[in-house]
């Protein structure tokens, strides 16, 4: 008999002890061996280190810090080290590998750099989380506990508190128990949810939602022992609210143990305190030791619970809590604001989420976890498309509220959410912050006011200072410190076109102007001996849009690849005189800084089909030296037209000024306050650097604005020995020829270039030509030469006799 009491005692001794241990240990070694500063220096150090490619040296650096926190463990460094130096640092340093050439001493480095950064993140993670378990060995254990001896109750309580926790709820016969002290459970389990502590925390605040009073009452009552900060508002609306008296009590005790004796505040305030913690993603309130992320619901006289996404899961209790809030104050505007950023969170953390798993997906790289997380996010995703209906359905006051509120709270995606919403919305401009005009006395030089007939003072226009309204939140974007949510008000701000003027209405030209100028060329690294070669592929990507970069030998080239590995595409020529192509690509590939980066390899014209079969599966793509500017670009589209390289920042780059052209494009000029004229400087200068899909909408643009000072650059680009393609060069002809309905005549230069275009081959070419001469009158002998025009190089004439039986002369 004496056995299992002494086994049992034994292993609450060992939870003592080690408890103990995991309070105390920490705050011991905190002052003990090197400094956190110091600590923090060396780490830095190894960073960098690693950064520049000195593995070996990064290896040892980083085995001192390793034994420094072994030696002395400090969570909270631990933490802040690992999350300053991120997942991708640490992926590097894991996936290290000693090069040809390296000592023995350093490859020893470089494999001990490996395992370190493991043992780093072994170091910085987390107890393992609980999986969630099935309802028979809920009860199973329940049952083992309630029917055990008093001594070795409590060893079951710890391993339903280590290996069930939270699920402890599946078993739904919990609530009754709480309820019914006839129950011979019922102080077994109150001290064991009293015991699991926070891991009961969020349930309980739910059955403070029970029709049964004892529950209420009880679960009060132990949340009251736990003092878990997440649920006094729950505890505080019972105090202030709850019918029952003895609730009442119950729930003021809990609230006093945890605050002391203080004047309470409506408990709709403290939901929602506690909703901006979950939607700060405080990690003291989302804490969650638990493989899933769990929401509990009291609904029905049940205790429901749902999994959802991890990343939802801060924004899920924070939606909670705000409901709460707005269950005791359906007009309690603060919540309403920050639940439409909740709601906008959700929607941008799941789409991110999803556009990065998509990316890996697509090249191959989304592991085993990734793969099942896949179809969660596309339904997550499916179902949060309701986000723009909820957010509408609120209204545009709401919305200027909740722009604000992002702004101040520095969610620059949350920002631009509202601003979108704002512009779909259609909102008029009856809230933006309007241009008063004052009429002051004019006063001349002897100080009197000047009388003018019928007794009216002669008055100076003069406008007043901003007035306050709910729309300035849409104005201040145009101002904001990220540009993004500049961009998005000034497109937003384009697109409503208000009809009267406002404060800041002539930012949002000036915005979009900024927007419409952005531009990251895509950097080539050109390696190849022969300096023809070199300059004529430099020459074709200049003209391109894109940023060339020479290397004439293969180390050359490697050197360079690897000192700035920023690189868009290499290209390689077979043909230098210290490496061949092959080893170049080896080590370019074996390089974690540059294996990601795509290769073409530059062959011979009448060798390139042997030297694709030699590099297939090595190189993305093998071209002539003497391709073509029109196959290049073909190649060049191919590659980078796919979703990973449009959602990279240089095609989103690529975006943001397509975004802006296209709203420049939609202000009707001669109906508007927004001065879209001032725009023209920045697009005649831009439109040669940007890529076809940002010229069509930035001629679109200049076509509505029928500024003259845009003719030079648009018959350059429909200029065809500039080589844009054929849909751009129509959009050239478009734009000239609405210029020319505001020309008394027509240039000459602009003549003999529309002219020519009626000689080309292409019908599109002649259409767009012949359209642009119909928008301006000619003079007699202009139109009899024109309708003479024979083709190039004085074929049979174009518009003659358009219709000739085959084989007439």
């Amino acid at each position: 008999m004496l056995a299992p009491f002494k086994k049992s005692h034994l292993i609450l001794i060992a939870f003592f002890l080690v408890f103990v241990g995991l309070l105390g240990m920490d705050s011991f070694l905190l002052g003990q061996g090197a400094s956190s500063i110091e600590i923090r220096r060396k780490f830095r150090e190894v960073i960098r280190l690693l950064e520049e490619g000195h593995e070996a040296e990064a290896g040892r650096k980083f085995d001192e810090v390793l034994s420094e926190l072994s030696q002395h463990p400090d969570k909270e460094l631990i933490l802040e080290l690992r999350d300053e130096a991120g997942y991708q640092w640490f992926l590097k340093a894991m996936t290290a590998k000693p090069r040809q050439g390296d000592s023995e001493e350093d490859k020893v480095a470089i494999k001990r750099l490996v395992l370190v950064a493991q043992k780093f993140l072994k170091l910085a993670s987390i107890e393992e989380k609980r999986k969630k378990t099935n309802v028979k060995r809920v009860k199973d254990l329940l049952n083992k506990m309630a029917t055990s001896r008093h001594e070795e109750r409590y060893y079951w309580m710890e391993v339903i508190g280590s290996k069930v926790g939270q699920y402890v709820f599946l078993d739904e016969e919990i609530p009754a128990i709480l309820g019914n002290s006839d129950d011979k459970r019922h102080i077994p389990i109150i001290i064991l949810l009293t015991r699991l502590g926070e891991h009961a925390v969020l349930p309980l605040i739910e059955l403070l939602d029970s029709n049964d009073s004892v529950v209420r009452r009880n679960a009060a009552a132990i949340l009251g022992n736990i003092k878990d900060r997440r649920a006094l508002p729950a505890l505080i609306r019972l105090a202030q609210n709850d019918g029952d008296g003895g609730v009442k009590a119950a729930a003021s005790k809990a609230v006093e143990k945890m605050m002391g004796k203080i004047n309470l505040k409506d408990a709709k305030e403290y939901y929602l305190a506690l909703a901006e913690k979950y939607y700060e993603n405080d990690p003291y309130y989302t804490r969650n030791s638990y493989q899933e992320s769990v929401i509990w619901k009291w609904e029905k006289g049940k205790l429901h619970h749902w999994e959802v996404p991890r990343i939802l899961f801060n924004e899920s209790l924070a939606e909670e809590a705000l409901f709460d809030a707005l269950d005791l104050d359906s007009d309690y505007d603060a919540a309403w604001t920050l639940l439409l950023n909740v709601y906008f969170a959700e929607l941008n953390e799941v789409n991110s989420s999803l556009e990065v798993a998509r990316n890996l997906a697509d090249k191959g790289k989304l592991n085993e976890k990734g793969r099942v997380k896949l179809p969660i996010l596309v339904n997550a995703s499916r179902a949060l498309r309701m986000v723009k209906v909820v957010t509408s359905l609120r209204g545009k006051v709401q919305l200027y509220r909740a722009l604000k509120r992002a702004m101040d709270d520095k969610r620059v995606e949350v920002a631009v959410s509202c601003i979108e919403a704002l512009r779909d919305l259609k909102v008029d401009g009856s809230l933006l912050p309007r241009k008063a005009v004052i009429r002051r006395p004019v006063t001349v030089s002897d100080g009197k006011v000047r009388k003018v007939k019928g007794g009216n003072n002669t008055t100076s226009p003069a406008f007043s200072s901003p007035p306050k309204s709910e729309g300035q939140p849409l104005v201040d974007a145009l101002s904001y410190d990220d540009k993004r949510v500049r961009y998005a008000a000034a497109e937003a701000l384009a697109r409503l076109n208000p009809k009267e003027d406002f404060y800041g209405s002539e930012k949002v030209v000036e915005v979009l102007a900024q927007a419409v100028s952005e531009i990251a060329p895509r950097t080539v690294l050109i390696i190849a001996n022969s300096p023809q070669v070199r300059n004529t592929f430099k020459d074709l990507l200049i003209k391109l849009n894109y940023e060339p970069f020479t290397a004439p030998t293969g180390k050359s080239g490697i050197f360079r690849a690897l000192s700035v590995p920023t690189w868009d595409l290499i290209m390689i020529s077979d043909y230098l005189p210290d490496l061949r192509a092959y080893e170049i690509i080896n080590k370019l590939k074996n390089d974690y800084r540059t294996k990601h980066i795509p290769i073409f390899v530059l062959a011979k014209a009448k060798l390139r089909r042997r030297t694709e079969i030699q590099y297939q599966g090595r190189a993305e793509k093998v071209i002539s030296m003497k391709a073509t500017q029109v196959y290049l670009q073909s190649v060049l589209n191919d590659l980078f037209g796919t979703e990973e390289y449009k959602n990279d920042i240089k095609g989103r780059t690529v975006l943001v000024a397509k975004k802006a052209a296209e709203a420049l494009a939609s202000i009707p000029v001669r109906d508007t306050i927004l001065q879209p004229q001032n725009a023209i400087s920045a697009l005649v200068k831009i439109l040669p650097k940007q890529p076809p899909e940002v010229k069509l909408p930035i001629m679109k643009a200049m076509a509505n604005l029928k500024d003259p000072q845009a003719l030079p650059v648009l018959l350059a680009t429909f200029d065809r020995n500039n080589n844009n393609p054929e849909e751009v060069r129509i959009g050239a002809c478009f734009a000239i020829g609405e210029i020319l309905k505001s020309m008394a005549e027509i240039t000459q230069e602009t003549y003999l270039a529309l002219k020519g275009a009626l000689q080309e081959s292409s019908y599109k070419i002649n259409l767009a030509a012949a359209r642009a001469f119909g928008k301006v009158p000619l003079d007699p002998q202009r139109y009899r030469e024109l309708f003479n025009l024979r083709s190039e190089n004085d074929g049979p004439y174009l518009f003659r006799h358009i219709f000739k039986i085959r084989g007439r002369r």
